[in-house]
């Protein structure tokens, strides 16, 4: 739930690509991950973010601990802890998927995601935030057709689900709108103990009013 920072260690296939780091623009600029939060029933991003994946310093740390390690900071998350006047949401409260990829500043391009030696297709799963959505086949069938040409364009790699909660939001109206939802802030109740502070109090706020 809310988390602040991200956490990538990434190792190096081949090492004749420190060779080709910089940009027109900036020195080690090529090479920058792009995270995407979007909600679980759309594409539609509602934060995004890009950072350079290579600086000088890991390069030269990446000779002694052979990998590459970046630290993304999740902005909206991390003002809540860090100014008494973030007040208002950047955007609603809910379930989210992550989504990682890397963009090439010179090609202007997401490259492609591997497993193995194969492409990787994200699959298409049906969620919504209100479980009193139904889909037909037919539909479902056009959904994972469009996800499928969407992904083939701008690639990423499915990190996981988080949790937004901000200061201001309607916990009743929340609760109503999924179960899913409700699924996970129980199931990541039993966490609690190694919550930082804010979070603890906001679990502890949900589970003793609604649960």
């Amino acid at each position: 739930m809310n988390p602040q920072t991200i956490t990538l260690n990434w190792q190096i296939a081949d090492a004749s690509i420190l060779d080709s780091l910089n940009s027109e623009k900036e020195e080690f600029g090529r090479y920058k991950t792009h995270l995407e939060l979007t909600p679980v029933d759309s594409d539609t991003a509602v934060f995004d973010t890009y950072n350079n994946i290579f600086s000088e310093r890991n390069v030269e740390e990446f000779f002694d601990t052979e990998e590459i390690k970046n630290i993304l900071i999740i902005k909206p998350f991390a003002m809540l802890n860090y100014s008494v006047k973030f007040k208002s949401s950047p955007f609603e409260s809910g379930l989210y998927n992550v989504h990682l990829s890397v963009f090439d500043e010179v090609t202007r391009k997401e490259l492609p995601v591997y497993i193995g030696d194969s492409v990787y297709i994200d699959k298409y799963e049906f969620m919504t935030q209100n479980d009193t959505v139904k889909i037909d086949s037919t539909m479902l069938t056009k959904k994972i057709r469009e996800h499928r040409e969407r992904f083939i364009k701008r690639p990423y790699y499915p990190i996981g689900r988080i949790i937004a909660m901000f200061p201001n939001v309607n916990y009743n109206a929340l609760m109503k709108k999924s179960t899913d939802l409700s699924q996970v802030i129980i199931r990541n109740g039993f966490m609690l103990p190694f919550l930082n502070r804010y979070q603890g109090d906001h679990m502890l706020d949900i589970v003793f009013t609604y649960f």
